[in-house]
């Protein structure tokens, strides 16, 4: 993101807002009906070409505007009787300060806008023409710009950048704020209202500023790579160590020579693993220091990625609900906006990625069977069955001739594996209830088009580790019966000790939920926790990658826009 443009701009805004009231020399009401009649026909005729462009700019909102100006009857929104009016002024103040939330004033007409301004000021465009070439530009501006802040600036389903606004019930609701913007005595608390209002988003947008505020003060000096760093050892090393973690606030108060790796240094490098995810064992190695080379201005883009995530989740979270991060292995339960419950995950290998999507868990079944899906069967257990004929039985797997409820169960041993491959596998695989199953005693589900869902582990070990992305897909929780006691503590006769009880006879049992229970899975790879602690995660299938490229598309260019179209251009 280009910052300087987007300073420099702002300085020009604020300047403007010391003018005099902006006035045309030939304001009116011979004017309003020119100008009025002005937006009404260059409206029907971008209609009848399906395309129109403001002064070089492509208007993205076009979808919506028809309507909003109909119901208007053509009449400015933005100016009165030719004087344009103060909250329009407001609004490009606002746009100038979009940087801040992760976006960029670029997006939004920022620079047509402040090159027309001055010109209305001054008087140079006093014609119907100029005035609704501002008025559509500004309305164009205000439909994008509260579309992404509280849609996002790119669609999650597709990784796309929203230009195009279509006319559903989010994009009705724009409409209503911007008449409710264009009336409000008070117009300032409505854009105040357009972020996420969550407690999470306005922390990260703080530490977004703290970053940037360090990368303008120069960021951090990478530290030499060589032998791992830990307490006792002195060198020059350990004074960029030392300068480092004093930067980003892990170390706040050193002690010894500034050469000596001393116990508060320590405790700064235990610190700054764990808000990286990394093993805390206070050595700065090389799996910590390349956490601590990612320069500046990537942190700072990595907190700008995790904005735009915050925007695409509900205005309200349901209560209580789960919340899964998929980067950082960690599931809570979120209760009153504070976790009750945490606890670790195992997620999606690379090749196998956990889907980024809500539900809402339905149902629990306690000692599940696990119907293995097919690509996991002719993937995993195939090979495995090629080469020793005793693995089913050794993992209590059983063989169906089919996928028909009713499918007739088979003799593994009468099955000729050796000649099964993934074209010609029609069987259906399924693990009995016990230690053994892969699924353990609980799994939470939630149907849903990937067929994921949150279960327990017969391998346990796994949480020991530090990159826990190692599952086929689903979700595997560190504390199962924890989680099943908390659902289901509502709902009568369900006491830890039954579902105890239950589990330890081995008997399968399906509970539904009386309230089914909201579920967030979720990519975060920068957060800020409910200690105002910072934290990052590796980008561990890539996904800030795409979406960067995402949020970086500039807007439409009139040529590529307009392809194939006969346009309005004005």
């Amino acid at each position: 993101m280009d910052r300087l443009n987007v300073v420099i701009p702002a300085l020009l805004v604020w300047a403007l807002l010391s003018i005099a009231p902006l006035t045309v020399s030939a304001a009116g009401k011979g004017m309003e009906a020119d100008l009025t009649d002005f937006i009404r026909r260059t409206i029907e005729t971008a209609l009848d070409k399906n395309a129109f462009v403001c002064k070089g700019e492509v208007l993205c909102g076009t979808a919506l505007m028809p309507s909003f100006y109909e119901r208007r009857h053509f009449k400015p929104a933005w100016s009165d009787e030719g004087a344009l009016l103060p909250r329009a002024k407001l609004f490009i103040s606002s746009l100038a300060g979009a940087g801040e939330e992760g976006l960029q004033p670029r997006d939004y007409h920022f620079k047509q806008l402040n090159h027309l301004i001055p010109k209305h000021a001054k008087g140079d465009a006093a014609n119907p023409g100029a005035l609704a070439q501002l008025d559509l530009l500004l309305t164009d501006a205000f439909l994008m710009y509260a579309a992404h802040m509280i849609g996002g600036r790119v669609n999650p389903e597709t990784v796309h950048a929203q230009w195009v606004l279509s006319p559903n019930k989010k994009d009705r609701d724009i409409l209503g704020m911007l008449d409710t913007f264009l009336a409000s005595s008070d117009p300032m608390s409505l854009l105040s209202s357009l972020p996420p209002p969550h407690e999470g988003y306005h922390l990260l947008r703080e530490a977004f500023k703290r970053y940037e505020e360090m990368l303008d003060e120069g960021g951090w000096e990478a530290i030499p790579y060589g032998k791992a760093l830990k307490k006792g050892d002195r060198s020059f090393r350990v004074d960029l160590l030392r300068r480092r973690l004093q930067i980003t606030g892990d170390l706040t108060s050193g002690d010894g020579p500034v050469d000596e790796f001393g116990e508060n240094v320590e405790r700064a490098v235990k610190n700054f693993q764990a808000r990286h995810g990394l093993e805390v064992d206070g050595i700065a190695g090389r799996e910590t220091l390349t956490a601590m080379n990612v320069p500046a201005h990537s942190r700072v883009d990595q907190i700008r990625l995790n904005l735009e995530r915050w925007r695409w989740l509900p205005r309200e979270f349901e209560n209580p609900h789960i919340r899964v991060n998929i980067a950082d292995y960690s599931l809570a339960v979120v209760e009153d906006d504070y976790p009750v419950i945490s606890m670790k995950v195992v997620v999606g290998r690379d090749y196998r990625r956990t889907p980024v999507f809500s539900d809402r868990i339905r149902y629990l079944v306690l000692n599940p069977y696990w119907t293995v899906p097919h690509s996991i069967a002719v993937k995993d257990i195939l090979p495995k069955a090629k080469k020793d004929p005793g693995y089913l039985e050794k993992e209590h797997i059983r063989v169906f001739s089919g996928w028909d409820e009713d499918s007739p169960e088979l003799d593994p041993n009468t099955v000729d594996w050796s000649a099964l491959t993934r074209n010609n596998f029609r069987y259906r695989l399924r693990q009995d209830p016990g230690p053994h199953n892969a699924l353990g005693r609980i799994k939470f589900m939630f149907p849903n088009k990937f067929n994921v869902y949150l279960h327990d582990t017969n391998n346990i070990a796994l949480f020991k580790k530090t990159d826990r992305s190692l599952s086929s897909g689903c979700i595997r929780v560190e504390k199962p019966f924890d989680l099943a006691v908390y659902l289901l503590k509502n709902q009568p006769g369900w006491t830890p000790g039954l579902i105890d009880e239950i589990i330890a006879a081995g008997k399968t049992k399906t509970v539904v939920l009386s309230t089914p229970v909201a579920v967030h899975i979720k990519y975060w790879t920068a957060w800020v926790d409910e200690t105002m602690t910072v934290h990052f995660r590796k980008d561990v299938y890539d996904r800030d990658v795409t979406l960067r490229k995402a949020l970086d598309e500039p807007p439409p260019r009139p040529e590529a826009h307009l392809a194939g179209n006969s346009a309005t251009r004005f």
